[in-house]
């Protein structure tokens, strides 16, 4: 405090000493939460979805076009080349 006085005295910065108060310095633990609801479904297998494997040249793909891509990798469009992916189950 030694080395700040001199700044905060030419701030015009009164030294005040704030009294502790215990109750004041912990906030009070929220208490015990209410237990969960019972699921009406509950999944056990794996979450499968979207596309299995791509091409690294999918990504440029996507990069320069999301809509080609979707039409090509995701769609299957039949305008564009035929790639070898399985892609929804």
């Amino acid at each position: 405090m030694d080395i700040l006085k001199p700044g905060l005295d030419a701030a015009g910065i009164i030294n005040e000493i704030i009294p502790y108060d215990e109750k004041a310095a912990i906030a009070p633990s929220p208490g015990e939460m209410a237990p969960f609801r019972t699921p009406q479904h509950v999944n056990v297998e794996p979450v499968t979805f979207g596309l299995r494997e791509l091409p690294v040249t999918a990504l440029t793909t996507y990069s320069k076009c999301p809509l080609r891509f979707k039409f090509q990798y995701v769609d299957g469009h039949q305008a564009l080349p035929k790639v070898t992916v399985s892609v929804w189950r």
